[in-house]
Order: C-alpha cells, then structure tokens, then sequence
C-alpha cells in the first residue's frame, strides 16, 4: 500500500520542480551571439575571423521592474542604459553617450551578425544585448539613380574584392562605364585630348574614412575637325550631354588664333549640331570659320581695290600662320592703304605680312599692341605709334628696309624679339622712357643706325632691360640722353627746340678702325655752334688702335678722305673709317719694291 503512495507522490513532486524551473527561466534572453561577424557575412563588415562572443549571456538581475540595454563593441560591452518596463531607447542619446565615449556608431543590431536591425520605435522587452558598429555607406549613382550601395565596417577600412569585382562589373542597360568618379562633374576644361586630368577616378585600394557618392559615368568620345585636321575633343557625359562648361569652352576655344563659328555633322557643313540634345554615340563635328572675322568682335571688308578697312572693338585674332590663317592674305599684292578703326585694340599677329603694296599706316589711338610679324618684311616706311600702345610683338617690323625713322610713343613698354630685325635703311630712334625691356635681336642687323635718342635720364636709361644681340642700344657713343638744359660737359646730350623737334647739344664724331666694325673705337664730341676746334684736331692726329695709328680718316659713307679745320661746324654726327695707308710706326713708313721691303722715315 505504501508503495503504491509513493509512485504517484514521485511524479508530483517531479512535475512541480519543472514548473518552477520553467518559471526561473521565463524572460531570460540567451543569444550567444558575437558583434565580430562570421565567415557568411564578412563581407559586411570586413572581419572574417569566424569567432562568436560566447560569453554574452544576459544575467538575470532578479528586478522584473528594469529592463538592462548593454552595448557591445569589439566583445565588450561599452554602455549600458536601464529602463523601466515599456520604456523606449532614445537613438540620438545613445549616439550622443557613445560620442563621448569616443565611440562614433552609426548601426546597431540585436543579433551579433549584424541582421536584425534594432528597432528604437518598440518598448523594450527585457534584459538585453545591442550589437553596434561604425560603417561607412557607399551610393554608386549614374545621373539621379543609385545603382548599388555598398556597406564598408570602419574597422576594416577598405573595399572588400568581391565588391571591387561587384563595383568593377556594373553597367547600365548593358553598357559598361567608362570610369568611377569622387565629383560628377568631371569636364572642367570643356575641351582636352583625353579625359579631364583633374578628375580624379575612384580608388579602390585607397583607405575609406567616409561615406560618399560615386559617380559611375558613360563617355562618348566627341572629335572636332577643321579643314581635315583634328582640332580638339571632348568627353560628353552619356547621362547629362554637353554641360555649359563645356558648349562655353568650344565657343571660346582659339585654334590658329582664331574662333570658330558653327558646328556641323556633315562634312559638308549642311546639318548644323544641336548642342541641346544628348549625342548617340561618339561622333566626329566638322568645325566653320566665319571668313569675315579679323577678331571676337572685329570684322574686315575690300574698299575699292586697294584698301582694305577693319571695323569693330575689342582684339584682332592673334593668327599663327600668315599664308593659311589671314582670310584677306589672297589681297596681300594690292593693298596699299590700310583704315583701322577707333575701338580696336590690337593688330592682328600676320596681319600685313609680306605686303609689297603697303607704304604707310595710320594706328587708331586705341591699338595697345601690335601682334607679331604684323608687317614683317612689307613696304612700310611710315607708321605712327599711339600713346596707347604698350607692346610690339616678335619679329613684328622684321626687314622693312623703307622705315628710316622711328619715333616710340610714350607709355610703349615692351620691344619684342626681333620686332625691327634687318630693318636696314634704319637711321635714328627716338626711345620713351617707358621702355623696360628691349627683346633678344629686336635691332640686329639694322646696320645704318646712328642715332638713338632716349627720352630720360643715363640712370633710367640703365634700367632697361636689354636681351642678348643689342651691342649698338648698349653703345652709348650713340644713344644720347634728354638735357633740356645744356651740360657743363660735353657729352651725348640732346633736347626739343622751340618747334618740338629733337637738337644735339653736341655732334658725335666717331672712329672706327675699319669698314667691318660697327662700333667706334673712339668718340669725340663738338659743340653744334662752336665747332671744330684744335683740341679735335690734335686727338684725331694721335689716335691709335691696338698699338698702331692712322694715316687718312675716310667718311664711312662717302669713302673720301674727311677734312678736318678749325671752325668747321658740323651739321650732324660723322663716322669716320681709320685708314693705315704705309704707316708702320711713328714717323716711319714701309714700301715693297721689286720684292724688297723697305722701311724708312
């Protein structure tokens, strides 16, 4: 009977004990998760250790009444919130607390895998574990559309291969882009031979220390042409078409010097391009000039047959070639008389380039440079320079063997390399005390200059800038400084007479020791109103040159023989040629008889 008591009492008891074993356990949350991912999710977040945190086990704190939030980071749990039953989290406090911690999260998860996502907007529902992390977000855009987005775990840092392979297969609608981008707008130069250098393209083994857009971009190749030859290209975003950047830089773009006037898709010039719409593809413009264009805002027209007028504002083009870029050069033999107007600024580089006709030139008060080899080797023999004009181009004046005078304006500041080059019947120059540099060449070879006559002082003069193959500007034999009172000594000095013109208050005499020079030896000067007196004559008689002396002095002009008396008034400056005749030394001459050298007194 005892025995048949017991059996029953047994399963009681042991039917109690797991009811009250159940209790203990109600409510009791155990993950055993870790916030370092697995080997199936490490992609994610860049750790592919494969480990769990076995050890985050919720601990029951026996008080029903407060829920435990703890954070982990990195195994270890870095902040912990109590609530009170049915109370909610607070996103921007809990990121506010982990800031400063110096905890900068951003994702937060209930299971160490980083898959379910916290929800801050649910009552919490007893002690639990939130797994956090820091991940940079990555948005792959074409035009307004995100293609793919990529999540980077701060503590990796970098792209993963699978998504470099993931980023390096994308396309859109079966087209493959032409490059990644940090900046979608990437054509900042509007025209190049290739691609934009400064846009930078994406670099996947680059750390990544924050979220950004890339700007994944389809390119068609856009080739300009001009008379059968490339002129330039642009990378047309497939997306956007022509930006403004872009349609600004091919209007202002200068080939030869010169702009263009309309763009075409035909060879032939007949269907013009609608910059407005997306091109279909890469394609080839053929590129129009409008012949009647000296410059941007400068037109030119035949007057009669041998004028030739430019009218407008503004720059001539500065064209490169004189033979192909001039559109009135087939005019080059009849011109004669040139009318620039009042508002144009420049003359054009080749503009009058081996015109024959042309004798002289009148310069508008507004022309401030003169462009290079503008009337290089033509006719001129006359030309004004404005007060305006501030620099003359290379080569500019080079061989115009009529021009014998030349008078600078003041405010020209810069003579270009070779501007009067060769200029050979050149004979006086008049140089503004503006000048501040003289080109490399810019007077070689103008043999016939005797006179140049600087408008300032020897000090100011030494200033100037002079470039290599100047010997006769840096002579100053003959370049002569503005007094316009007379010195207490004789030198090269000169001033403006009553009339305006230029007076010498003393001729230079110069001796030269043979044909072939084109410098003096030695310099003598004589008072314009006295003359010639004895202390001239006297120099002259022992003048000697590398040890020897002179028998005869010859004009260099003439070649005869210059006399030379007390009194004589000199009406401009002489060169005079040495010539050693059979002089062999003081008092002794030298003579060749039957093969017999004689030396004698």
């Amino acid at each position: 009977m005892k025995k048949k008591l017991l059996l029953p009492l047994i399963l009681l008891l042991s039917l109690v004990m797991c009811i009250c074993l159940t209790s203990c356990l109600d409510g009791i949350e155990i993950p055993g998760l870790t916030d370092t991912p697995g080997n199936d999710n490490s992609q994610d977040n860049g750790d592919s250790s494969g480990t769990y945190d076995d050890d985050a086990v919720v601990k029951e704190d026996g008080n029903k009444n407060i829920n435990s939030v703890m954070f982990r980071y990195n195994k270890e749990t870095v902040y912990t919130v109590d609530l009170a039953v049915g109370e909610k989290l607070n996103k921007d406090a809990v990121k506010q607390a982990l800031l400063g911690l110096g905890l900068d999260l951003n994702e937060f998860f209930t299971d160490g895998h980083y898959t379910n996502e916290l929800d801050f907007d649910a009552a919490v529902g007893g002690d639990m574990y939130v797994y956090c992390r820091k991940t940079y977000v990555v948005n792959y855009k074409y035009g307004d559309m995100t293609l793919l987005t990529h999540k980077i775990d701060a503590r990796a840092g970098y792209f993963s291969d699978e998504q470099y392979q993931e980023a390096s297969a994308l396309t859109y609608n079966g087209k493959a882009f032409t490059g990644m981008y940090y900046t979608d707008d990437i054509s900042l130069d509007g025209v190049a031979s290739s691609e934009n250098a400064t846009a930078q393209k994406i670099d996947f083994t680059a750390p990544v220390t924050e979220s950004f857009d890339v700007y994944c971009k389809i390119f068609y190749d856009v080739t300009y042409r001009y008379n059968g030859q490339f002129v330039f290209r642009q990378w047309v975003d497939a997306f956007l078409g022509f930006t403004d950047k872009q349609i600004t830089a091919k209007d202002e773009y200068l080939y030869h010097g010169f702009h263009f006037s309309g763009y075409y898709e035909d060879e032939m010039l007949m269907n013009e391009m609608d910059f407005t719409e997306i091109p279909r593809g890469s394609m080839v413009l053929y590129c129009e000039r409008d012949e009647s264009k000296a410059g941007k805002n400068v037109t030119w027209r035949i007057e009669g047959t041998n004028k030739i007028v430019f009218e407008g504002s503004g720059d001539m083009y500065a064209f490169h070639q004189y033979d192909t870029d001039i559109p009135w050069r087939a005019h080059f033999m009849n011109i004669t008389e040139i009318e620039i107007e009042e508002g144009i600024t420049s003359v054009a580089n080749c503009a009058f380039y081996g015109f024959t006709g042309l004798t002289e030139v009148t310069l508008p008060s507004t022309i401030t440079h003169i462009g290079d080899r503008a009337f290089y080797e033509s006719s001129l023999a006359v030309i004004n320079f404005p007060d305006s004009l501030k620099t003359i181009g290379q080569h500019a004046f080079h061989g115009c063997n009529n021009i014998v005078n030349l008078n600078f304006n003041p405010g020209l500041e810069l003579i270009g390399q070779g501007a009067f080059y060769a200029c050979r019947s050149l004979e006086t120059v008049v140089l503004t005390d503006t000048i501040m540099q003289f080109g490399s060449s810019a007077f070689k070879d103008c043999v016939n200059i005797s006179s140049a006559f600087y408008i300032g002082t020897e000090e100011e003069y030494s200033k100037i800038q002079i470039l290599i193959d100047n010997f006769w500007i840096d002579e100053l034999a003959h370049t002569y400084y503005l007094s316009e009172e007379q010195p207490t000594e004789m030198g090269p000095y000169w001033y403006y007479d009553e009339n305006g013109n230029i007076a010498q208050w003393y001729y230079t005499i110069w001796y030269m020791s043979g044909s072939g020079l084109k410098v003096p030896f030695c310099v003598d000067y004589v008072d314009i109103n006295i003359g010639i007196q004895q202390e001239h004559i006297d120099r002259m008689q022992v003048l000697k040159f590398e040890g020897y002396g002179f028998y005869d002095w010859k004009d260099s002009k003439t070649g005869k023989s210059y006399d030379m008396q007390v009194g004589n008034i000199l009406t401009g400056d002489i060169k005079l040629v040495g010539d050693r005749g059979d002089l062999c030394g003081d008092n002794l001459r030298w003579k060749v008889s039957r093969g017999v050298l004689t030396i004698e007194k």
